[in-house]
C-alpha cells in the first residue's frame, strides 16, 4: 500500500493532502478563530469579575529582652521600694493610743512593672476592642468606600471585615501551621479574610501603629492618675496630722507628730517613681513599642477555587476555533468528494 491514495477509492486523505486542504482553506479557518475570539471576549466582557479571597495570617510578637531591659531602672526601683508605717499616736491619761496608721507602699498603689508580658496583654486587649478596630479598618482604608453605592453597604462591608479578624495564641496551634522561627509563650496568631494582598501591609503597620499609640496613651494616663492618688493620700495624712497638733498641748507628743510630718514632707517616694518612669521608652521616646506584628511574613490561604485568566480563556479561545476549522474544512472537503465520486459513478 502506498502513502498516497486516492481518495475516491479509499475516502482517505493523507497528511499532504491535508496541508493542502488547510491552507487553501486558510481564510475559513481564520474566520473560524476570529468568531471564537469574538464570541469568547463578549463572554468575559459580560461576566462579572471574580475576586479571589484570601485568609491572611501572620504572627503578633512581645518586645525583646533588649528593649525590656529599657523599663529595668522604673521595675527595680518598683521592686526595691520598702513599706512604710505612719502611725499617728494620741496620749490619754499617761496611755498612749494608735490614732491611725497609714501603710506607704507604691506596690500597694498598683503600679504595675512594665514587662514584656504585661504590654503584649495589653496589645492583644486593644484589638478585641471592637470599636478601636472599626476606627482602624476605616483609617486604613482597607475597605473602599467607592466600591459601594452608599453607606450602609460600606459600613455593612466594614463589619463583615472586622467579623473574620481573628485571635489565636500561637503556641495552642499545630505545628504545620506555623510561620515563625521562634518560640515564645506569648506570642498570639492574627488572621482575616482579604481579596486584596496588596492591602494587607499597610493595615498591618496602621494596626500596629495605632495600638501602640492607644496603649502608650493608656500607661501614661493610668500612671498620672495612681500619683495624683499618690499625692492626695499624702496630703491627707499630713492634715491629719496638723488637726492632731492643733488639738494637743503635750509637747513630747506634738514633737513626735511634728517629726512624722517632716518625714511626709520630706519623702521622695513620689517624685523618685516619676522619675524612674519618665527614663522609660513610654515617655521619652516616639518609637514605644508594646508588641509586634510581622507584617512582612505574612502567609496566604486561598479561599474558593482560582479561575483561569481572561488571557488563559483568550488562548483556549484560539485553539478551539482552530482546532474547530480544521476539522471543518477537513469535514466539508471529505464530503465534497465523496457527492462528486458518487456523480462520476452515476453517469457510467
Amino acid at each position: 500500500m502506498t502513502l498516497k491514495k486516492n481518495i475516491s477509492q479509499t475516502g482517505e486523505i493523507d497528511l499532504v493532502e491535508i496541508y493542502f486542504i488547510i491552507l487553501k482553506n486558510k481564510t475559513k479557518i481564520f474566520l473560524t478563530i476570529f468568531i471564537s475570539l469574538i464570541l469568547m471576549a463578549g463572554y468575559l466582557y459580560v461576566q462579572k469579575p471574580v475576586k479571589l479571597k484570601y485568609e491572611a495570617m501572620t504572627d503578633i510578637i512581645p518586645i525583646s529582652k533588649f528593649e525590656e531591659f529599657e523599663y529595668e531602672e522604673y521595675n527595680d526601683y518598683l521592686a526595691n521600694t520598702s513599706s512604710m508605717d505612719l502611725q499617728y499616736p494620741i496620749k490619754i491619761k499617761n496611755e498612749t493610743f494608735i490614732l491611725n496608721k497609714v501603710t506607704k507602699d507604691l506596690n500597694e498603689a498598683s503600679f504595675k512593672k512594665i514587662e514584656h508580658q504585661y504590654l503584649i496583654e495589653l496589645f492583644i486587649q486593644k484589638i478585641y476592642d471592637q470599636t478601636f478596630l472599626y476606627k482602624v479598618i476605616v483609617d486604613s482604608e482597607i475597605i473602599n468606600k467607592e466600591d459601594y453605592e452608599n453607606d450602609t453597604k460600606y459600613i455593612n462591608a466594614i463589619t463583615e471585615f472586622l467579623n473574620t479578624i481573628k485571635l489565636i495564641p500561637a503556641q495552642t496551634m499545630n505545628k504545620g501551621n506555623q510561620i515563625r522561627a521562634y518560640n515564645s509563650e506569648n506570642v498570639w496568631r492574627i488572621s482575616f479574610i482579604i481579596d486584596d494582598k496588596k492591602k494587607t501591609k499597610k493595615f498591618l503597620d496602621n494596626l500596629q501603629q495605632m495600638v501602640n499609640l492607644a496603649i502608650k496613651n493608656y500607661l501614661i494616663d493610668n500612671f498620672n492618675s495612681k500619683i495624683k492618688t499618690q499625692k492626695e493620700i499624702k496630703r491627707f495624712n499630713i492634715e491629719d496630722i496638723d488637726i492632731e497638733l492643733s488639738n494637743t498641748k503635750d509637747d513630747s507628743y506634738v514633737r513626735r507628730l511634728e517629726i512624722e510630718k517632716l518625714k511626709l514632707v520630706k519623702q521622695k517616694d513620689i517624685e523618685r517613681v516619676v522619675n524612674a518612669f519618665n527614663s522609660t521608652p513610654i515617655v521619652n521616646s516616639s518609637q514605644f513599642i508594646a508588641a509586634k506584628i510581622q507584617s512582612n511574613k505574612v502567609y496566604y490561604q486561598t479561599l474558593g477555587k482560582q479561575l483561569p485568566s481572561n488571557t488563559s480563556m483568550l488562548i483556549m479561545a484560539i485553539v478551539f476555533g482552530l482546532v474547530f476549522g480544521i476539522l471543518y474544512v477537513l469535514l466539508s472537503t471529505a464530503i465534497q468528494k465523496q457527492i462528486r465520486h458518487k456523480n462520476k459513478l452515476t453517469r457510467f
